[in-house]
């Protein structure tokens, strides 16, 4: 079987500029765990493509490891604790048009693939609808779940339909003059502003005062952004990813989130497991529970953050649903003791059983310690 892994920024798809070069450490690394791990399963012919012109995949600098590196590493020297040189092969292009051609060539010629993207902008629902229109197999979740994320004030509404506890949320419309009015009747200060379908704390601001909103008032005009305004939730930020192979929907354990301390939330990596009381993990258990049962398609890798103040009596808040693969899986796969691309359930390829290591992993998502990480030591 053929399995076609594609990330947006290594493969050329997103071109080039300060966005993708701000990216491409965590695409880097989520695309060289997925080619360790999806290229150990036995009968599975791992492909990727690869763009020449991107930073850092194509060139290698102040004594970097690189995708490019590695790939050639694993050819020339297989070993039991890499996957196989001929399980991984990669097909590279040159700019942006090539790399949008070669994609659906590629998709055309596996039987699966699974596409490592932001949901921003839309960029993940075409990229999986362009799989599904070929009619062949994707890793990823399910159209209208990767719609339900992207679109944050829909979700905020749909958490509210279904009786489960999110923060007060409303659109902020650029063509209201006064945001404070509307934060306002949303609830006390202070409030969270962000985009209406960004990731990874793109755009993002913790807003106590008036300063504070002309600041994000200006940051949203200039970027032409669609905003939404939320209570802020006081707690500690935590996540939990689920593993779904169209059958069955696996939960990983619960990750505690590193975020930037500067009132932007910008998302720095994390740490697994979390440290909570039984109540409050059967709180948490319960409530992401709860939460999966009302999704529908939920398959691939799909991840949640929530905030959960565990110092007090009290529930744990869902702030946002994340419909793509996310780098917490380089942390989940280094604690554990199994290969976590077996429960993508791949035909002829069996789930592992699960079993974690008794020990805390902390992971990146910025600089080349987190690319050597997985890419040199997997």
């Amino acid at each position: 079987m053929r399995l076609f892994i594609c990330e947006y920024c290594t493969s050329g798809l997103g071109g080039d500029g300060a966005e993708i070069d701000s990216l491409l450490p965590e695409g880097m690394a989520m695309l060289g765990a997925c080619l360790a791990d999806f290229g150990r399963l036995r009968g599975i012919q791992v492909a990727t493509q690869l763009c020449i012109s991107a930073k850092g995949v194509g060139q290698a600098s102040n004594g970097d490891v690189f995708v490019h590196q590695w790939l050639q590493k694993l050819q020339q020297n297989p070993s039991p604790d890499l996957p196989h040189g001929p399980n991984v092969c990669a097909t590279w292009v040159t700019n942006l048009q090539e790399a949008h051609a070669r994609f659906d060539e590629q998709v055309t010629a596996a039987d699966a693939t699974l596409v490592i993207a932001p949901e921003t902008g839309g960029l993940l629902a075409d990229l999986v609808g362009r799989v599904k229109a070929a009619g062949k197999h994707s890793l990823n979740a399910s159209l209208d779940l990767i719609e339900l994320g992207t679109h944050k004030l829909r979700f905020a509404r749909f958490l509210g339909e279904n009786g489960l506890l999110g923060p007060a949320t409303c659109h902020l419309s650029p063509n209201t003059k006064n945001w404070l009015r509307e934060l306002k009747a949303l609830s006390q200060p202070p409030w969270v502003i962000k985009p209406i379908d960004g990731a990874g704390g793109t755009l993002t601001f913790l807003v106590q005062d008036e300063n504070d909103l002309r600041v994000a008032r200006l940051a949203f005009d200039d970027s032409q952004t669609v905003a939404i305004g939320q209570a802020f939730v006081r707690g500690r930020p935590l996540s939990v990813a689920w593993i779904g192979d169209g059958q069955t929907v696996r939960r990983l354990p619960v990750a505690v989130q590193t975020l930037s301390k500067d009132g932007r939330f910008q998302y720095r990596g994390g740490e697994i497991p979390a440290s909570l009381t039984t109540v409050h993990m059967q709180r948490l258990e319960t409530c992401t529970n709860e939460l999966a049962g009302k999704l529908c398609g939920l398959a691939g890798y799909v991840g949640v953050d929530l905030v959960y103040d565990d110092t007090v009596d009290s529930q744990p808040t869902i702030i946002e649903l994340n419909p793509r693969f996310c780098s917490s899986y380089t942390g989940y796969r280094r604690l554990g003791r199994f290969n976590l691309a077996s429960w993508f359930g791949l035909p002829g390829v069996s789930a592992e059983a699960e079993e974690w290591r008794a020990k805390t992993v902390s992971f990146s998502i910025h600089g080349p310690t987190a690319v050597i990480r997985e890419l040199a030591n997997d």
